[in-house]
């Protein structure tokens, strides 16, 4: 376990010698200590080195040890299989009912850890998110960043209520923005559309998050872009997000990048149709879509509804 540990935290990749540890330690995960199974799989999922034999033998050792594992354990091994695409169902509904009876000794980065693997594995454990995000929202204060936009991003992707937590987000994080990593401040807007959750807010926070970002828009990659233009409840501020982003992009822009945005702008609920025609000009312009992997994505974003905005660009040109 603990040369897996290593090579996994130096980023050095050595399939061979994972192969081996893998193989040796799913023979004897007898001998294995909870902590130490926790530690292989997170080694294991960290250097994405493949091992089905382990992560079984590590699910069985776990549900057998489980109350031996501390909070950080739990998130650990919870991470460790949703990062390594590693489904075990028993394990997760084990690791939900140990984080819902002991939430109060839970970190702020073991309860956003939890639900992230959970959202990511989509395991359904409804107890598990109501618990974890009524912590979150009643100890938002004490979230770091990373914690809170993860926490939010589970919620949302898991399709679980949590008003109480998005209210205590939208109360707390304006005056922290700074902190936040702009992959981060995206994150957030994304979760609270797709969860519905702007609703019942005024504007303030929403523009709070558009302007922050804004300022930073030249370290903003694609993905946030086109996350904050399809999330922002002003499609308007979301427009001229992303045609400062386009402007900066220039001639380098990538026909996936493109792409990305594209999607957002045409998928915003109908919204802002001058301003999708106006990107698709731009796109086109610098040769975003001349490659037959963009055509095919123009194809699958017809077939998504954006066929007229697509007869409106021909027409007009």
């Amino acid at each position: 376990a603990n040369v897996a540990w290593a090579f996994a935290t130096a980023r050095e990749r050595a399939p061979a010698l994972f192969a081996a540890l893998g193989a040796a330690a799913s023979d004897k995960i007898g001998e294995c200590s909870p902590q130490h199974c926790a530690n292989l799989a997170w080694a294991f999922a960290t250097a994405r080195e493949p091992c089905g034999r382990l992560f079984a033998a590590v699910a069985d050792r776990c549900l057998d040890t489980l109350s031996d594992l501390d909070p950080q354990g739990l998130a650990n091994v919870a991470w460790a299989f949703a990062t390594a695409h590693e489904r075990h169902a028993r394990l997760f509904d084990a690791i939900a009912d140990a984080c819902v009876a002991r939430a109060a000794e839970l970190r702020p980065r073991n309860v956003s850890g939890v639900l992230w693997a959970f959202a990511t594995a989509a395991h359904v454990s409804p107890d598990l998110f109501a618990t974890l995000s009524s912590r979150a929202a009643r100890d938002a204060r004490d979230f770091g960043p990373q914690a809170l936009a993860n926490t939010c991003w589970a919620v949302a992707t898991a399709g679980e209520e949590a008003p109480a937590l998005f209210r205590a987000v939208a109360a707390h994080a304006p005056k922290r923005l700074r902190e936040f990593r702009t992959t981060e401040l995206s994150s957030v807007m994304w979760a609270y559309r797709a969860a519905g959750a702007w609703a019942g807010f005024d504007d303030a926070f929403a523009e709070a998050l558009a302007r922050e970002l804004s300022g930073r828009v030249r370290d903003v990659d694609a993905r946030g872009c086109a996350n904050a233009t399809w999330a922002d409840p002003d499609w308007r501020r979301g427009a001229a997000l992303a045609e400062a982003w386009l402007d900066l992009r220039g001639a380098s822009l990538r026909s996936e990048d493109a792409a990305k945005l594209l999607r957002s702008l045409c998928s915003a609920d109908g919204r802002g149709d001058a301003s999708h025609i106006a990107f698709l000009k731009g796109a086109l312009g610098v040769g975003a879509f001349d490659t037959p992997p963009a055509l095919a994505r123009c194809r699958a974003m017809v077939a998504r509804g954006v066929l007229s905005q697509l007869h409106r660009l021909v027409r007009d040109a």
